[in-house]
């Protein structure tokens, strides 16, 4: 499978192509209130539900790695009259470490990325998810992200606006997650664009 890094700067590019270190972010710093680039106000929310309660007025709050679950509201009313019954399996917010990679090579994805100077084609993702797994100290979750256009989400689900990113994921759940910086080794990506 193809896989692609866009990445901020040329200076980046020799640590995958050549070796060196990255960072690898919480996912956490990619939230934001406003839908912009790598930034999405879904990042960090885990919700399962039948019904998205907040639409209702209900203020779903569990901040700080708490949860929400198991939480069920029949028959009840708001001003407008009944509201359907409402049945929560989970309301969280958790963090981790992200690596996010893309589907394709392209020109209009980079610049709805913002700021992209290159792309990186990944020769092996399994190697690179080994290499990373290893210095962390515990094994990643891999998996495509899916996009909806309801209100549920979680780490590898997300608004159907974000689906022009094609993103795949190596996720390290952690609610400790802090920054950390990895080593790669050589010739893990070959730089296949510059913009």
């Amino acid at each position: 499978m193809d896989l692609y890094v866009y990445l901020n700067d040329m200076t980046h590019v020799e640590a995958w192509t050549v070796g060196g270190e990255i960072p690898i972010k919480p996912s956490s710093s990619y939230f934001n209130a406003e839908r912009k680039g790598t930034s999405t106000p879904d990042e960090n929310i885990t919700h399962k539900s039948n019904v998205d309660a907040r639409k209702y007025g209900f203020d779903l709050q569990a901040s700080g790695g708490g949860m929400i679950s198991g939480v069920h509201v029949v028959g009840s009313r708001d001003k407008n009259g009944p509201i359907p019954d409402i049945h929560i399996q989970e309301y969280s917010h958790s963090d981790g470490l992200v690596l996010c990679f893309c589907a394709v090579l392209d020109a209009e994805v980079a610049r709805k990325f913002e700021d992209k100077k290159a792309c990186v084609r990944i020769k092996d993702v399994e190697a690179l998810k080994r290499s990373i797994d290893a210095q962390i100290g515990f094994v990643s979750k891999a998996d495509w992200c899916k996009y909806t256009d309801d209100h549920n989400r979680h780490h590898f689900l997300k608004s159907d606006e974000d689906s022009w990113q094609q993103e795949y994921r190596l996720f390290w759940p952690r609610n400790d997650a802090n920054e950390i910086w990895v080593l790669l080794p050589p010739g893990v990506g070959e730089l296949v664009a510059t913009y």
